[in-house]
């Protein structure tokens, strides 16, 4: 009984197992026209004739003969059988299957090049917070002293005995031009110290246009 089981099951498992021609390629093309018959004889007529050069997907082979799955131009998808005579393994072309780490094109290797001889753009820190808040802090004091000198009146100056109004008006001109002109000279270290200056160049209306941007 056991040899017959062993038989059973080797005879199972070799019917699935594809032929030549469905092992080592799954097409074939046709050397000549070549008749695709319902059977494997040629005697009858054929269901189509597939001309020279013809693809066919290959499904089995038997002896002499290769069923195939063709398209006919009236039933659609069938099968077939055709002289192993007739036909040639379908070759495979070469293609380039090398291994790249990033596609490369014109455009995309420019821009490396140039970001390349640039140096790239540059980390920005932003402005130190003492610079900052001191250079506003002058600046706002600064202009508010201009505006004192500038609200005073001759009525206010009786008190001062030594300085007319006049005077006093220039001396507030003084101080807040000095307080303003420090607060503005400490943003502009500021700015130097946060990184370079974000300068880029445009066009607009026909003309250049450079612009050059401070981040506080």
């Amino acid at each position: 009984m056991l040899p017959r089981v062993t038989a059973l099951v080797l005879v199972v498992l070799l019917s699935g197992v594809p032929a030549a021609f469905a092992a080592q390629a799954a097409y074939v093309i046709t050397t000549q026209d070549a008749p695709l018959f319902i059977g494997m004889d040629d005697r009858g007529t054929p269901l189509r004739v597939a001309k020279a050069d013809s693809r066919l997907k290959v499904l089995k082979e038997e002896g002499d003969w290769v069923l195939v799955e063709f398209e006919d131009p009236q039933w659609g998808r069938r099968q077939g059988y055709v002289r192993v005579s007739l036909v040639e393994r379908e070759a495979q072309v070469p293609v380039d299957v090398s291994v790249r780490d990033a596609p490369v094109t014109p455009i995309a290797d420019a821009g490396a090049r140039a970001a390349q001889a640039m140096g790239g753009e540059p980390e920005r820190r932003g402005m130190p917070a003492g610079l900052k808040w001191s250079g506003i802090g002058l600046l706002i004091g600064g202009g508010a002293t201009l505006g004192i000198g500038a609200a005073l009146q001759d009525d206010d100056c009786y008190d001062f005995d030594y300085y007319s109004c006049d005077e006093l008006r220039q001396g507030f001109y003084v101080f807040g031009g000095i307080l303003a002109g420090t607060g503005l000279a400490l943003l502009a270290i500021g700015a130097a110290k946060g990184g370079a200056p974000r300068t880029s160049i445009g066009m607009t209306h026909g003309r250049f246009l450079l612009q050059h941007r401070v981040a506080f």
